[in-house]
Protein backbone atom coordinates (compact mmCIF):
# COMPACT_ATOMS: atom_id res chain seq x y z
CA UNK A 1 0.00 0.00 0.00
CA UNK A 2 1.13 3.51 -0.69
CA UNK A 3 2.47 5.48 2.28
CA UNK A 4 0.74 8.44 3.86
CA UNK A 5 3.52 10.66 2.54
CA UNK A 6 2.93 9.32 -0.95
CA UNK A 7 -0.79 9.94 -0.70
CA UNK A 8 -0.24 13.43 0.65
CA UNK A 9 2.12 14.16 -2.24
CA UNK A 10 -0.44 12.74 -4.64
CA UNK A 11 -3.18 14.90 -3.18
CA UNK A 12 -0.95 17.98 -3.38
CA UNK A 13 -0.10 17.21 -7.00
CA UNK A 14 -3.75 16.68 -7.82
CA UNK A 15 -4.63 20.08 -6.39
CA UNK A 16 -1.95 21.56 -8.64
CA UNK A 17 -3.49 19.82 -11.65
CA UNK A 18 -6.92 21.11 -10.73
CA UNK A 19 -5.58 24.61 -10.38
CA UNK A 20 -4.22 24.30 -13.91
CA UNK A 21 -7.69 23.28 -15.02
CA UNK A 22 -6.77 19.80 -16.21
CA UNK A 23 -9.67 18.21 -14.33
CA UNK A 24 -12.19 20.96 -14.92
CA UNK A 25 -14.62 18.77 -16.78
CA UNK A 26 -14.94 15.15 -17.69
CA UNK A 27 -14.31 14.54 -21.40
CA UNK A 28 -17.47 13.34 -23.07
CA UNK A 29 -19.62 13.84 -19.98
CA UNK A 30 -22.92 15.64 -20.33
CA UNK A 31 -24.44 17.90 -17.72
CA UNK A 32 -27.86 17.08 -16.34
CA UNK A 33 -30.75 18.83 -18.10
CA UNK A 34 -31.38 22.23 -16.55
CA UNK A 35 -28.18 22.17 -14.53
CA UNK A 36 -26.38 25.46 -14.08
CA UNK A 37 -22.75 26.37 -13.71
CA UNK A 38 -23.30 28.40 -10.54
CA UNK A 39 -20.40 28.23 -8.09
CA UNK A 40 -20.70 25.32 -5.72
CA UNK A 41 -20.44 26.13 -2.02
CA UNK A 42 -17.89 24.52 0.27
CA UNK A 43 -18.95 21.68 2.56
CA UNK A 44 -17.54 20.17 5.75
CA UNK A 45 -17.44 16.40 6.16
CA UNK A 46 -16.94 15.00 9.64
CA UNK A 47 -17.03 11.58 11.25
CA UNK A 48 -15.24 8.85 13.18
CA UNK A 49 -13.02 6.05 11.87
CA UNK A 50 -12.41 4.34 15.20
CA UNK A 51 -8.95 3.54 16.57
CA UNK A 52 -6.10 4.42 14.23
CA UNK A 53 -3.70 1.54 13.41
CA UNK A 54 -0.80 4.02 13.52
CA UNK A 55 -0.02 7.25 15.36
CA UNK A 56 -1.65 9.36 12.66
CA UNK A 57 -3.73 9.11 9.50
CA UNK A 58 -4.35 11.01 6.29
CA UNK A 59 -7.95 11.77 5.34
CA UNK A 60 -8.47 12.24 1.60
CA UNK A 61 -11.76 13.66 0.32
CA UNK A 62 -12.47 12.98 -3.35
CA UNK A 63 -15.36 14.08 -5.58
CA UNK A 64 -16.62 11.58 -8.13
CA UNK A 65 -16.95 12.58 -11.80
CA UNK A 66 -18.46 10.55 -14.62
CA UNK A 67 -16.72 9.98 -17.94
CA UNK A 68 -18.58 8.99 -21.09
CA UNK A 69 -22.16 9.16 -22.24
CA UNK A 70 -25.18 7.00 -21.55
CA UNK A 71 -26.29 5.22 -24.73
CA UNK A 72 -29.15 2.97 -25.77
CA UNK A 73 -26.93 -0.10 -25.36
CA UNK A 74 -24.87 1.15 -22.41
CA UNK A 75 -26.92 2.43 -19.49
CA UNK A 76 -23.98 3.05 -17.13
CA UNK A 77 -20.79 5.13 -17.47
CA UNK A 78 -17.69 3.21 -18.49
CA UNK A 79 -15.31 5.24 -16.33
CA UNK A 80 -15.57 7.06 -13.01
CA UNK A 81 -12.91 9.36 -11.58
CA UNK A 82 -12.55 10.22 -7.88
CA UNK A 83 -10.67 13.52 -7.79
CA UNK A 84 -9.02 14.73 -4.54
CA UNK A 85 -10.55 18.00 -3.33
CA UNK A 86 -9.33 18.12 0.30
CA UNK A 87 -6.83 16.42 2.63
CA UNK A 88 -6.43 16.45 6.41
CA UNK A 89 -3.94 14.81 8.78
CA UNK A 90 -5.43 13.46 12.02
CA UNK A 91 -3.96 11.95 15.17
CA UNK A 92 -7.22 10.60 16.63
CA UNK A 93 -10.17 8.68 15.26
CA UNK A 94 -12.21 11.78 14.49
CA UNK A 95 -11.89 14.06 11.50
CA UNK A 96 -13.39 17.30 10.19
CA UNK A 97 -12.43 17.92 6.58
CA UNK A 98 -13.31 21.29 5.07
CA UNK A 99 -13.83 21.00 1.32
CA UNK A 100 -13.29 24.33 -0.46
CA UNK A 101 -15.18 25.44 -3.53
CA UNK A 102 -13.49 24.29 -6.74
CA UNK A 103 -14.06 23.67 -10.42
CA UNK A 104 -14.31 19.95 -9.64
CA UNK A 105 -17.17 20.47 -7.17
CA UNK A 106 -19.01 22.65 -9.66
CA UNK A 107 -18.70 19.98 -12.34
CA UNK A 108 -19.75 17.20 -9.96
CA UNK A 109 -22.71 19.31 -8.86
CA UNK A 110 -23.79 19.78 -12.48
CA UNK A 111 -23.69 16.05 -13.12
CA UNK A 112 -25.62 15.29 -9.92
CA UNK A 113 -28.43 17.86 -10.07
CA UNK A 114 -26.89 19.71 -7.13
CA UNK A 115 -25.63 16.66 -5.23
CA UNK A 116 -21.95 15.63 -5.08
CA UNK A 117 -20.81 12.09 -4.28
CA UNK A 118 -17.65 12.06 -2.16
CA UNK A 119 -15.23 9.21 -1.50
CA UNK A 120 -13.40 9.62 1.81
CA UNK A 121 -10.25 7.47 2.11
CA UNK A 122 -8.44 7.29 5.45
CA UNK A 123 -4.89 5.85 5.38
CA UNK A 124 -3.09 4.99 8.62
CA UNK A 125 0.21 3.15 8.50
CA UNK A 126 -0.18 0.10 6.26
CA UNK A 127 -3.97 0.00 6.54
CA UNK A 128 -6.87 2.02 5.18
CA UNK A 129 -10.62 2.42 5.24
CA UNK A 130 -13.01 4.19 2.87
CA UNK A 131 -16.60 5.28 2.64
CA UNK A 132 -18.80 7.10 0.13
CA UNK A 133 -21.21 9.85 1.13
CA UNK A 134 -23.41 12.21 -0.88
CA UNK A 135 -23.93 15.88 -0.08
CA UNK A 136 -26.71 18.09 -1.49
CA UNK A 137 -24.86 21.36 -2.08
CA UNK A 138 -27.83 23.35 -3.35
CA UNK A 139 -31.59 23.17 -2.88
CA UNK A 140 -31.76 22.10 -6.54
CA UNK A 141 -30.61 18.69 -5.28
CA UNK A 142 -34.08 18.06 -3.87
CA UNK A 143 -36.62 20.87 -4.03
CA UNK A 144 -38.76 20.87 -0.93
CA UNK A 145 -36.71 18.28 0.95
CA UNK A 146 -36.18 19.51 4.50
CA UNK A 147 -33.06 17.40 5.11
CA UNK A 148 -31.44 18.45 1.83
CA UNK A 149 -32.25 22.08 2.51
CA UNK A 150 -30.67 21.82 5.96
CA UNK A 151 -27.44 20.38 4.55
CA UNK A 152 -27.24 22.88 1.71
CA UNK A 153 -27.69 25.68 4.24
CA UNK A 154 -25.38 24.40 7.01
CA UNK A 155 -22.74 23.12 4.53
CA UNK A 156 -22.10 20.21 6.90
CA UNK A 157 -22.45 16.43 6.58
CA UNK A 158 -21.94 14.04 9.48
CA UNK A 159 -20.77 10.65 8.21
CA UNK A 160 -21.66 7.39 9.92
CA UNK A 161 -18.99 5.03 11.23
CA UNK A 162 -16.48 3.73 8.72
CA UNK A 163 -15.68 0.08 7.99
CA UNK A 164 -12.75 -1.35 9.94
CA UNK A 165 -9.22 -0.57 8.77
CA UNK A 166 -7.79 -3.30 6.56
CA UNK A 167 -4.59 -3.86 4.54
CA UNK A 168 -4.35 -4.19 0.80
CA UNK A 169 -3.53 -7.89 0.52
CA UNK A 170 -1.14 -9.58 -1.90
CA UNK A 171 -3.97 -10.93 -4.05
CA UNK A 172 -5.21 -7.42 -4.78
CA UNK A 173 -1.70 -6.28 -5.66
CA UNK A 174 -1.31 -9.20 -8.06
CA UNK A 175 -4.69 -8.40 -9.60
CA UNK A 176 -3.58 -4.82 -10.25
CA UNK A 177 -0.43 -6.06 -12.01
CA UNK A 178 -2.43 -8.60 -14.02
CA UNK A 179 -4.78 -5.84 -15.17
CA UNK A 180 -1.87 -3.86 -16.59
CA UNK A 181 -0.84 -1.86 -13.57
CA UNK A 182 -0.28 1.87 -13.62
CA UNK A 183 0.41 3.11 -17.13
CA UNK A 184 2.94 5.76 -16.17
CA UNK A 185 0.87 8.81 -17.09
CA UNK A 186 1.20 11.41 -14.30
CA UNK A 187 -2.51 11.46 -13.47
CA UNK A 188 -2.57 7.67 -13.02
CA UNK A 189 -0.31 8.12 -9.99
CA UNK A 190 -2.63 10.72 -8.51
CA UNK A 191 -6.30 10.21 -9.31
CA UNK A 192 -8.28 7.05 -8.64
CA UNK A 193 -9.94 5.88 -11.83
CA UNK A 194 -12.61 3.19 -11.99
CA UNK A 195 -13.23 1.20 -15.17
CA UNK A 196 -16.42 -0.81 -15.63
CA UNK A 197 -15.90 -4.53 -14.98
CA UNK A 198 -18.17 -7.01 -16.71
CA UNK A 199 -21.66 -6.19 -17.88
CA UNK A 200 -24.23 -3.88 -16.35
CA UNK A 201 -27.12 -5.54 -14.51
CA UNK A 202 -30.69 -4.25 -14.49
CA UNK A 203 -32.62 -5.36 -11.44
CA UNK A 204 -35.98 -4.72 -9.83
CA UNK A 205 -35.37 -2.50 -6.81
CA UNK A 206 -37.67 -1.58 -3.93
CA UNK A 207 -38.48 2.13 -4.03
CA UNK A 208 -41.53 2.52 -1.78
CA UNK A 209 -44.81 1.03 -0.60
CA UNK A 210 -48.51 1.54 -1.14
CA UNK A 211 -51.43 1.04 1.28
CA UNK A 212 -55.03 1.19 0.04
CA UNK A 213 -58.06 0.64 2.25
CA UNK A 214 -60.02 -2.55 1.66
CA UNK A 215 -63.13 -0.56 0.81
CA UNK A 216 -65.10 -0.31 -2.41
CA UNK A 217 -64.07 2.74 -4.40
CA UNK A 218 -60.67 3.21 -2.71
CA UNK A 219 -57.67 3.86 -4.97
CA UNK A 220 -54.18 5.34 -4.78
CA UNK A 221 -52.24 6.53 -7.82
CA UNK A 222 -48.51 6.19 -7.09
CA UNK A 223 -46.21 8.44 -9.14
CA UNK A 224 -42.42 8.26 -9.39
CA UNK A 225 -41.59 11.67 -10.80
CA UNK A 226 -38.71 12.92 -12.93
CA UNK A 227 -35.67 13.78 -10.75
CA UNK A 228 -36.75 11.54 -7.88
CA UNK A 229 -33.16 10.88 -6.83
CA UNK A 230 -32.09 7.68 -5.06
CA UNK A 231 -29.47 7.17 -2.34
CA UNK A 232 -28.13 3.61 -2.48
CA UNK A 233 -25.26 1.81 -0.75
CA UNK A 234 -21.89 1.01 -2.34
CA UNK A 235 -20.08 -2.30 -1.89
CA UNK A 236 -16.27 -2.79 -1.77
CA UNK A 237 -14.46 -6.08 -2.37
CA UNK A 238 -11.03 -7.47 -3.15
CA UNK A 239 -12.61 -9.81 -5.74
CA UNK A 240 -15.13 -9.07 -8.50
CA UNK A 241 -17.53 -11.95 -7.92
CA UNK A 242 -18.21 -11.95 -4.19
CA UNK A 243 -17.25 -10.62 -0.78
CA UNK A 244 -18.71 -7.14 -1.18
CA UNK A 245 -19.26 -5.21 2.05
CA UNK A 246 -20.96 -1.86 2.58
CA UNK A 247 -18.81 1.24 2.17
CA UNK A 248 -21.23 4.16 2.41
CA UNK A 249 -23.71 5.33 -0.22
CA UNK A 250 -24.04 7.53 -3.28
CA UNK A 251 -26.94 9.50 -4.74
CA UNK A 252 -27.98 9.07 -8.35
CA UNK A 253 -30.72 10.74 -10.34
CA UNK A 254 -33.67 9.46 -12.31
CA UNK A 255 -31.22 9.35 -15.21
CA UNK A 256 -33.73 8.85 -18.02
CA UNK A 257 -35.83 11.82 -16.92
CA UNK A 258 -39.05 9.83 -17.00
CA UNK A 259 -42.21 9.67 -14.91
CA UNK A 260 -43.64 6.30 -13.90
CA UNK A 261 -46.51 5.03 -11.81
CA UNK A 262 -49.68 2.98 -11.47
CA UNK A 263 -53.07 2.97 -9.75
CA UNK A 264 -53.81 0.43 -7.02
CA UNK A 265 -57.27 -0.70 -6.02
CA UNK A 266 -59.01 -1.72 -2.78
CA UNK A 267 -57.03 -3.79 -0.30
CA UNK A 268 -53.62 -3.30 -1.96
CA UNK A 269 -50.71 -3.45 0.50
CA UNK A 270 -47.55 -3.91 -1.55
CA UNK A 271 -44.01 -2.72 -1.91
CA UNK A 272 -43.40 -0.59 -5.00
CA UNK A 273 -40.54 -1.65 -7.28
CA UNK A 274 -38.65 0.09 -10.07
CA UNK A 275 -35.71 -0.82 -12.29
CA UNK A 276 -32.16 0.33 -11.57
CA UNK A 277 -28.95 -0.51 -13.44
CA UNK A 278 -26.01 -1.74 -11.34
CA UNK A 279 -22.35 -1.98 -12.34
CA UNK A 280 -19.06 -3.30 -10.94
CA UNK A 281 -15.91 -1.20 -11.31
CA UNK A 282 -12.20 -1.96 -10.97
CA UNK A 283 -9.81 0.81 -9.93
CA UNK A 284 -6.35 1.57 -11.29
CA UNK A 285 -4.49 1.12 -8.00
CA UNK A 286 -3.52 4.79 -7.79
CA UNK A 287 -2.23 6.25 -4.55
CA UNK A 288 -5.58 7.70 -3.49
CA UNK A 289 -7.74 4.65 -4.23
CA UNK A 290 -9.49 2.75 -1.41
CA UNK A 291 -7.91 -0.48 -0.09
CA UNK A 292 -10.14 -2.71 -2.23
CA UNK A 293 -9.77 -3.12 -5.97
CA UNK A 294 -13.47 -3.50 -6.84
CA UNK A 295 -16.73 -1.74 -6.05
CA UNK A 296 -20.37 -2.38 -6.93
CA UNK A 297 -22.86 0.45 -7.13
CA UNK A 298 -26.12 1.62 -8.66
CA UNK A 299 -25.59 3.87 -11.65
CA UNK A 300 -28.85 4.53 -13.47
CA UNK A 301 -32.46 4.86 -12.35
CA UNK A 302 -34.95 4.00 -15.09
CA UNK A 303 -37.80 5.91 -13.46
CA UNK A 304 -40.52 3.27 -13.70
CA UNK A 305 -42.73 2.18 -10.80
CA UNK A 306 -44.96 -0.85 -10.47
CA UNK A 307 -46.60 -3.10 -7.87
CA UNK A 308 -44.07 -5.49 -6.37
CA UNK A 309 -44.64 -9.07 -5.27
CA UNK A 310 -43.94 -8.63 -1.54
CA UNK A 311 -46.01 -6.88 1.10
CA UNK A 312 -44.89 -4.48 3.86
CA UNK A 313 -46.32 -4.46 7.35
CA UNK A 314 -49.84 -2.97 7.52
CA UNK A 315 -50.86 0.15 9.39
CA UNK A 316 -49.50 -0.39 12.95
CA UNK A 317 -52.49 1.45 14.42
CA UNK A 318 -55.06 -0.65 12.60
CA UNK A 319 -56.84 2.35 11.09
CA UNK A 320 -56.26 6.07 10.78
CA UNK A 321 -58.61 6.99 13.62
CA UNK A 322 -56.02 5.51 16.02
CA UNK A 323 -52.98 7.16 14.40
CA UNK A 324 -51.43 9.56 16.98
CA UNK A 325 -50.03 11.70 14.13
CA UNK A 326 -53.46 12.76 12.90
CA UNK A 327 -55.35 12.10 9.67
CA UNK A 328 -56.88 13.64 6.55
CA UNK A 329 -60.50 13.05 5.51
CA UNK A 330 -61.81 12.22 2.03
CA UNK A 331 -65.53 12.66 1.40
CA UNK A 332 -67.37 9.76 -0.22
CA UNK A 333 -68.50 9.87 -3.87
CA UNK A 334 -65.45 11.61 -5.30
CA UNK A 335 -63.28 12.87 -2.46
CA UNK A 336 -59.50 12.88 -2.95
CA UNK A 337 -56.26 13.62 -1.13
CA UNK A 338 -53.10 14.31 -3.09
CA UNK A 339 -51.41 17.13 -1.22
CA UNK A 340 -49.01 14.91 0.72
CA UNK A 341 -45.83 14.00 -1.14
CA UNK A 342 -43.89 10.96 0.04
CA UNK A 343 -40.53 11.59 1.65
CA UNK A 344 -37.75 9.07 1.04
CA UNK A 345 -38.16 5.87 3.03
CA UNK A 346 -35.06 3.81 3.72
CA UNK A 347 -35.04 0.04 3.14
CA UNK A 348 -32.53 -2.75 3.54
CA UNK A 349 -32.34 -5.53 0.98
CA UNK A 350 -33.78 -3.44 -1.86
CA UNK A 351 -31.83 -5.56 -4.38
CA UNK A 352 -29.18 -8.29 -4.28
CA UNK A 353 -26.57 -8.30 -7.06
CA UNK A 354 -23.22 -10.16 -7.08
CA UNK A 355 -24.03 -11.42 -3.60
CA UNK A 356 -24.28 -7.89 -2.15
CA UNK A 357 -27.50 -6.75 -0.53
CA UNK A 358 -28.01 -3.12 -1.50
CA UNK A 359 -29.91 -0.78 0.81
CA UNK A 360 -31.17 2.74 0.29
CA UNK A 361 -34.02 5.15 -0.23
CA UNK A 362 -35.68 6.56 -3.32
CA UNK A 363 -37.63 9.75 -3.88
CA UNK A 364 -37.13 13.14 -2.34
CA UNK A 365 -40.09 14.98 -0.86
CA UNK A 366 -41.56 16.47 -4.03
CA UNK A 367 -40.91 13.52 -6.28
CA UNK A 368 -42.88 10.57 -4.89
CA UNK A 369 -46.59 11.35 -5.08
CA UNK A 370 -49.62 9.57 -3.68
CA UNK A 371 -53.02 10.49 -5.10
CA UNK A 372 -55.77 8.91 -2.98
CA UNK A 373 -59.38 8.88 -4.18
CA UNK A 374 -62.67 7.89 -2.53
CA UNK A 375 -65.28 6.86 -5.09
CA UNK A 376 -67.17 4.73 -2.57
CA UNK A 377 -70.20 5.32 -0.39
CA UNK A 378 -68.38 5.94 2.93
CA UNK A 379 -65.86 8.58 3.98
CA UNK A 380 -62.23 7.44 3.97
CA UNK A 381 -59.08 8.70 5.72
CA UNK A 382 -55.35 8.99 5.03
CA UNK A 383 -52.69 9.03 7.74
CA UNK A 384 -48.95 8.53 8.01
CA UNK A 385 -46.12 6.75 9.78
CA UNK A 386 -45.13 10.20 11.07
CA UNK A 387 -46.82 13.58 11.32
CA UNK A 388 -48.04 14.83 7.96
CA UNK A 389 -47.21 16.41 5.61
CA UNK A 390 -44.40 14.70 3.70
CA UNK A 391 -44.20 11.39 5.55
CA UNK A 392 -42.29 8.27 4.41
CA UNK A 393 -45.32 5.92 4.45
CA UNK A 394 -49.02 6.72 3.98
CA UNK A 395 -51.96 4.54 5.03
CA UNK A 396 -55.66 4.61 4.10
CA UNK A 397 -58.68 3.38 6.03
Amino acid sequence: MHSRAGKLAAATAAVALLTAGLAAAAPGATAAPGATAAPSPAVTLSGSVGTLPAASALVLVEAELTLGRYTRSNHVPGTLVDVPVAAEKITSGRFRAVVPSSVVLRRAEQLGHGTVNFLVVVDSGSQATARYVSAPLTTAAAPGNVVAARVSTSRAVRMTRFPRFRPMDAQVSRAIRAAGGITGRPDDNIICKWQSYGSEYEDATRIGEIHVANLTGATDKYEFVNQADSTISVGFSGAPGSGFSAGGSITLTNSMGTNGGFTAGPGTIKYVDGHIYYQRYQNNGAADCPPDLYKAQAENVVGDAYEGTNSPKPNPWGNCSNDPHGLAKMQSHGGFFDTDLGKAEGYSGIATVWGFGFSGSTGFTTDIKHNYSDNGTVDMYVCGSKAMPDVPVLYES
